[in-house]
């Protein structure tokens, strides 16, 4: 009778542990979803499209800047997008963690962001970390974003030591 507790515990153990993984793999497939959503909407300066993929409470965190709470607020940041467009966009997720209903994005994005008026672009090397709630639907949203740039490739070894 013990060995037959024993095992069928094993059994529940082992189905247990591969339904978590397949939730998981299912949670990464719809964060990666929403992370090719985001690029697209970035692409073709869609506001709507990006704060679409937001939380209500979300905080944007750019660099040498207060901290944007709130979709509205997000809103203001983003109207940049009507003076400018974003080129070259290269985005390569480096890693996705997902624990319960959070999960976070390391990636580092690529891009040459010119402004409609003719004025000079700017090239953007920059490392991200996004922040995710999982919503009541089962969908991913952002809650939290961050990032600085990357030191010009150029730049001396030492500086980056600083």
């Amino acid at each position: 009778m013990r060995k037959l507790f024993f095992l069928i515990a094993g059994v529940v153990l082992l189905i247990s542990a591969c339904t978590q993984k397949a939730d998981i793999q299912a949670d990464i497939d719809a964060i990666k979803k929403l992370h090719n959503e985001l690029n697209a909407a970035w692409n073709n300066s869609d506001i709507n499209g990006i704060l679409a993929l937001w939380t209500d409470d979300g905080i944007s965190m750019p660099p040498k800047k207060s901290p944007y709470v709130g979709k509205e607020r997000i809103s203001t940041r983003l109207q940049f997008l009507n003076d400018t467009t974003l080129e070259n966009l290269s985005v390569e997720i480096e890693e996705i963690k997902v624990s319960g209903d959070w999960a976070f994005i390391r990636q580092t994005f690529k891009g040459t962001w010119t402004p409609k008026n003719g004025s000079e672009p700017t090239y953007e090397n920059s490392k991200e970390i996004m922040i995710l709630n999982k919503q009541t639907d089962g969908s991913w949203k952002i809650a939290r974003y961050m990032w600085n740039s990357n030191p010009p490739e150029n730049t001396n070894k030492l500086s980056q030591l600083n």
